[in-house]
């Protein structure tokens, strides 16, 4: 019996086929996806710097530094801070882990990291009740990184 040479033929991955793509659409997916990538790793640091500072006490809030804290269950700054680690570092860590790893899922992950950040400032307004400039930026912000996911998210399919 002869031996059959068999070709093995490779897909390539969705990256690949879109950067091939012919509409322009890999090129307006990929602006979209660094996009993405720049501003959630920005709030990823922000985060991660709140984060550590409440939990190591690091963090003074002025003249309302006892007010604030009384407001905060437990009055546990310590608390405060592994929520913000949790809420907004880690999901927006996982749409820059996303980014590097090319995934297609990034931009759902965006719009649940947005989203997360907004549902943040508006439990921390219902808690502490002071309120600062960096409030309304970081619910605009959320809500932009969160239209720019959606965006990414519906290019690539």
């Amino acid at each position: 019996m002869p031996t059959q040479s068999r070709q093995v033929r490779f897909r390539r991955p969705s990256a690949d086929r879109a950067a091939h793509d012919r509409g322009g659409t890999s090129r307006r997916v990929n602006a979209l996806g660094r996009t993405t990538a720049v501003l959630a790793g920005a709030m990823a640091l922000a985060g991660a710097a709140g984060g550590v500072g409440l939990v190591g006490g690091g963090i003074d809030f002025g003249d309302f530094t006892t007010q604030i804290m009384d407001r905060i269950p437990w009055h546990s700054g310590v608390l405060a801070g592994s929520a913000l680690l949790v809420t907004v570092t880690v999901p927006m860590s996982a749409v820059v882990a996303a980014a590097l790893r090319r995934s297609r899922r990034q931009g759902i992950l965006a719009v649940a990291a947005g989203l997360a950040l907004v549902a943040w400032i508006l439990v921390e307004l219902a808690f502490i009740r002071t309120y600062s400039w960096m409030q309304p930026f970081c619910t605009v912000y959320g809500a932009v990184l969160a239209a720019l996911g959606w965006c990414q998210h519906r290019a690539e399919r």
